[in-house]
């Protein structure tokens, strides 16, 4: 996962909505997490969730909203377009 947040660029679009509006990355590191935008607010999606979600994906678990919720109800209700943006995470890693 670390290999592809280091190839990501600045501004690189790391999820788009069914509205068009576009989660742009503004930085990633490996204490914070990956910080991205939208519009002009700022988002953090911690890097522990991304390990996390990895993980779990990787023992076939589904990382859907229900995962999410029962992984950290705090983030999911804080911040729940953080999901949008691990599950492109994730996908990435399986291409």
């Amino acid at each position: 996962m670390e290999e592809i947040l280091n190839n990501m660029s600045t501004g690189e679009i790391l999820h788009t909505t069914n509205r068009n509006t576009n989660y742009l990355l503004v930085r990633w590191d490996r204490k914070i997490g990956v910080t991205y935008s939208i519009n002009h607010n700022r988002k953090t999606l911690p890097f522990d969730t991304i390990i996390a979600g990895l993980a779990a994906q990787n023992r076939g678990k589904t990382i859907d909203r229900q995962w999410y919720r029962n992984f950290n109800l705090k983030e999911n209700n804080s911040s729940p377009c953080n999901l949008s943006v691990l599950r492109n995470l994730l996908n990435r890693m399986n291409q």
